[in-house]
């Protein structure tokens, strides 16, 4: 499903929802949100690691199962993960190797610089 997403042109990137990622080759992930670059195929599976998969929090989910999400996408080459907690209205932005809590209020990447105001994320959900 594709999500109206004003800026995706002007950061060169594909947003969609509830996307299938074949992380390995037997083992698949459908993220919540994932951002492509707007360079990369478009493919009913994705097989190219997304530039950014944003995972949102519910309340079955627990520590374990996340981690192993997280580490899956970042095996396969995802740049960034951003977890949102819309319960307690957090959010947690991942990189490789590193993990830091979202307190100035936005979600950043680099290269493409995107620069998304927490609660535009919130109210996504």
């Amino acid at each position: 499903m594709r999500l109206p997403f004003p800026r995706e042109a002007r950061w060169g990137i594909r947003v969609v929802t509830e996307q299938r990622v074949q992380v390995s080759p037997t083992r698949f992930r459908i993220s919540d949100i994932c951002a492509t670059l707007a360079s990369d195929p478009i493919r009913p599976i994705l097989t190219q690691a997304p530039f950014l998969c944003i995972e949102i929090l519910s309340k079955d989910d627990t520590v374990s199962q996340l981690n192993e999400r997280i580490a899956d996408y970042f095996r396969m080459g995802v740049r960034y993960v951003w977890v949102i907690d819309p319960l307690m209205q957090r959010a947690f932005l991942y990189t490789k190797g590193q993990m830091r809590e979202v307190l100035d209020g936005r979600l950043r990447t680099s290269d493409p610089e995107i620069i998304v105001p927490l609660d535009e994320v919130l109210k996504l959900d």
